[in-house]
């Protein structure tokens, strides 16, 4: 990552923080309402992607275009919802170890303007992954949490 330190040393995201009202201007309109999301970075806020653990990977390419879904599951603590990120148009997918269930709680994130539209990189506490894409989409999506509607409700 360029801005954002995510590591086992410390998880920090005020230098891309710092940076994100000049590189929203240049990411495509998912990308940035993602990026710009209210609690997206607030370490202790229940739409922070820390602690997410990605679920799920799945490809559709059509004759046209190449979508990407990457499933990210809450751990019923903080989280108390479920994430859904869909990539359009993409062009590039690195996963450092082909063994992504086993990449444990994600860290951080960090989304960046790209020639193809935009690069996000994703660190995990085991691996990291990354994708260049057009754009992309975020939702947030009701989880099965005994403490989802008084998390909900604090938020």
């Amino acid at each position: 990552m360029r801005f954002v330190i995510a590591s086992g040393t410390g998880i920090d995201p005020s230098g891309y923080l710092a940076q994100l009202p000049q590189l929203a201007a240049a990411l495509p309109a998912g990308a940035r309402a993602f990026a710009e999301a209210q609690g997206h970075y607030d370490l202790d806020g229940p739409r922070c992607v820390k602690d997410l653990v990605l679920s799920r990977v799945d490809f559709d390419s059509s004759e046209t275009e190449v979508t990407l879904e990457l499933r990210f599951r809450h751990r019923c603590g903080r989280h108390v919802e479920n994430l859904l990120l869909r990539y359009y148009g993409v062009s590039g997918f690195m996963l450092e170890s082909p063994e992504w269930s086993r990449y444990g709680p994600l860290l951080l994130d960090e989304l960046l303007p790209h020639a193809h539209g935009c690069s996000h990189e994703i660190a995990c506490q085991a691996g990291s992954l990354a994708v260049i894409a057009k754009d992309l989409s975020a939702t947030w999506t009701a989880s099965d949490c005994p403490h989802r509607d008084s998390a909900l409700a604090q938020a």
